[in-house]
């Protein structure tokens, strides 16, 4: 069972790395070269989604100093969870469906 406890956007004090990355990873075949842009574009992505998420891997879809990201604090499988990303690649994940379920 999957229960939010809190969820909001926030600007971050320091540097954090971002649990995003997994679920482009998880939703579409991503192999050592990268990933598959056509898969991509089969789905719907624009070629604007497309290049913001290619710059998100680049930078290891890391949160930087200053920047606005999407936190969410839950408890799935009676084990409490922090989850962080930015705010464009929370916004696709939501768009595309890319949140996985176990």
């Amino acid at each position: 069972m999957h229960t939010i406890l809190k969820q909001k956007q926030v600007t971050a004090r320091k540097d954090h790395w971002s649990d995003v990355g997994c679920n482009f990873d998880y939703a579409q075949a991503a192999s050592s070269n990268g990933y598959n842009i056509e898969e991509f574009k089969a789905n719907g992505m624009t070629d604007e989604e497309i290049q913001s998420i290619l710059a998100a891997k680049e930078r290891k879809f890391s949160i930087k100093k200053g920047e606005k990201y999407y936190y969410q604090v839950g408890i799935y499988d009676g084990e409490l969870y922090t989850y962080r990303s930015p705010i464009d690649m929370h916004e696709l994940c939501v768009k595309y469906d890319l949140y996985y379920e176990d």
